[in-house]
């Protein structure tokens, strides 16, 4: 009854939560604190050592080696430098650490790859030997891990025989998404799309669902992968190596002393920038070819070699776009602090207020569809067909049917409902393609918004060199909504004729083939988007060159 059952719920004990006792928050802080304070004394400690004179053996010489300016020279000059030393050692380590995030994310598609095509093998010589009486489960599944444990097996040898059975058999195929050789280089869009889809019978949208989110983190700020390192941390760096590329020289008294020479003082500055921004860009390149190809990718291989050298292009752009800047803020007579502040300034601007705003406004103009909401609408799609059906023949409705009526046979039975699965299938196709191309509008949107800023612009071309953007994330769903339809058409004959399926019949089963991105360059991004993108980065460095040089060229102020 009513009051046994709140009764019962009654008893229920309520939730109640209790702050833990300060002993035991201190018990679990102690160690940390420790840590603290333990690096605080350090840190005080390196403060009170008196501090080494590094630039006292090669100031006077760096000055008149830099009056010459030759290549060699500057290089020189840079690599003696201890703060660029520092900085480019500092970069090393941060561009190895960033590799990790890519690293792990692609070894770990290129095992689940194995393992979903291995379990596909496995699911057709299953089917093939029931046709062979010789042949056993044990064997076929083997030692290795096949995806199929001996009751499934057995379920699926049961079921060979019937198109019915095969076409509705839930997760017995699966599509997955090959990892490119760059994928180390940017995760893009892996952790908030899936990179592999189970076949569903039940409807297009379970088959499409997009809940296996490794970290729903990762879905607001991104995993630290290489490119957001390079986005963010890179241009930091250069601001170190190029803040006070002038000032500085004001400061120490050798800025006139530079000017009176025959040397044109922006070439003098400029290839100072070059020199420096190099030096940074040769490090990361060349730590993250080691680091990839000591655990297991080789940037090298030839499918790879252009899209890697294209990314390290983009690359030099982007840090060279940061190294003008600095010199650009440095033509305007402000002290060596002023600079860095000003700097930091514009890097707060172009890194984190931009693309965050841009990012929203596309995704508020382009709104999609949530699973839930797609799911309502498959349904909604379902029902309507099966209405439409039953109005368009009495005889297929049992309860508006007339007494006079002939019963349907199994296989008029059977043609209805490939019929109106089919037809709702087609109509759900149409929505899901609109809320796809939403996906690549906001994409586009967000393309052109990297004349806002140069961090956009890199981004998109990195992930588009890459193979993570969102638009090949699109084109797999639109491969597997494909392969899913291909299924159903080919059961669908034989559902409706009712007859046993034979071992050429299951032979000829569609069998999903993952595209083989590598072999193409045009499989990797799209070169009209990515030509675009590197447009805009040359478009950044251009309107810098042409202030830096003219603000130069109009005089500089000494003092």
């Amino acid at each position: 009854s009513r009051q046994e059952k709140r009764a019962f719920w009654g008893q229920v004990p309520p939730f109640r939560h209790t702050l833990p006792e300060g002993i035991q928050v201190a018990q679990v802080a102690v160690w940390p604190l420790s840590m603290l304070l333990a690096w605080i004394g350090f840190s005080c400690l390196l403060a009170l050592l008196p501090p080494l004179r590094w630039t006292s053996k090669w100031k006077g010489q760096g000055v008149r080696t830099a009056l010459q300016i030759p290549v060699t020279a500057e290089w020189s000059l840079a690599l003696r430098d201890p703060a660029c030393r520092l900085t480019l050692g500092i970069l090393a380590v941060l561009t190895a650490l960033a590799c990790q995030p890519g690293l792990h994310h692609f070894h770990a598609r290129q095992e689940m790859s194995k393992r979903l095509e291995v379990r596909n093998e496995t699911a057709q010589r299953i089917l093939e030997a029931v046709f062979s009486p010789d042949k056993d489960l044990k064997s076929i599944l083997g030692e290795e891990e096949s995806g199929f444990s001996l009751q499934e097996a057995q379920d699926l040898k049961l079921a060979a025989h019937s198109p019915d059975l095969l076409a509705h058999y839930d997760g017995l195929w699966w599509t997955w998404m090959e990892p490119s050789p760059l994928s180390v280089l940017a995760i893009g869009e892996s952790t908030t799309w899936p990179d592999r889809y189970r076949i569903s019978a039940s409807s297009h949208t379970e088959t499409l669902r997009r809940d296996i989110l490794e970290n729903p983190f990762h879905t607001r700020v991104g995993p630290f992968d290489l490119t957001l390192f390079i986005a963010a941390i890179l241009p930091l760096g250069i601001l170190v190596l190029t803040h006070g590329m002038i000032s500085l020289e004001r400061e120490q008294g050798t800025l006139a002393l530079l000017i009176s020479q025959s040397v044109s003082p922006f070439r003098l500055f400029s290839r100072h920038c070059l020199i420096r921004v190099s030096a940074a860009v040769m490090v990361i390149i060349t730590v993250t070819f080691v680091v990839c190809w000591c655990q297991g990718c080789n940037l090298a291989q030839p499918e790879a070699r252009i899209p890697f050298l294209l990314w390290g292009c983009s690359m030099f752009l982007y840090a060279l776009f940061w190294g003008m800047l600095g010199l650009v803020v440095n033509t305007f007579g402000g002290s060596t602090s002023t600079n860095a502040i000003w700097l930091l300034l514009c890097w707060i601007g172009l890194v984190l207020m931009i693309p965050v705003i841009a990012t929203q406004q596309a995704v508020h103009r382009n709104p999609v569809s949530e699973f839930s909401e797609l799911a309502e609408k498959e349904r909604e799609i379902l029902e309507r067909c099966k209405q439409k059906s039953a109005e368009s023949d009495p005889t297929l409705d049992p309860g508006d049917a007339p007494a006079s009526a002939v019963s349907l046979t199994p296989q008029q039975e059977s043609f209805r409902y490939w019929s109106i699965h089919e037809e709702a299938a087609g109509q759900f196709h149409t929505i899901l393609q609109n809320d796809l191309n939403q996906h690549l509008s906001r994409e586009r949107s967000v393309d052109g918004c990297g004349w806002l800023s140069p961090v956009i612009a890199w981004r998109q071309g990195a992930v588009q060199l890459a193979g993570t953007s969102q638009s090949e994330m699109v084109t797999f769903v639109e491969q597997t909504n494909q392969f899913q339809r291909d299924t159903f058409s080919f059961f669908k004959p034989l559902s409706v004729a009712e007859r046993d399926l034979t071992l050429a019949d299951i032979q000829q089963i569609p069998r999903y083939e993952p595209e083989q991105r590598n072999n193409s360059l045009q499989s990797h991004y799209h070169s009209s988007r990515l030509s675009v993108l590197i447009t805009i980065l040359l478009a950044w460095n251009s309107v810098l060159f042409l202030v830096a040089a003219f603000r130069i060229r109009r005089g500089i102020a000494v003092k």
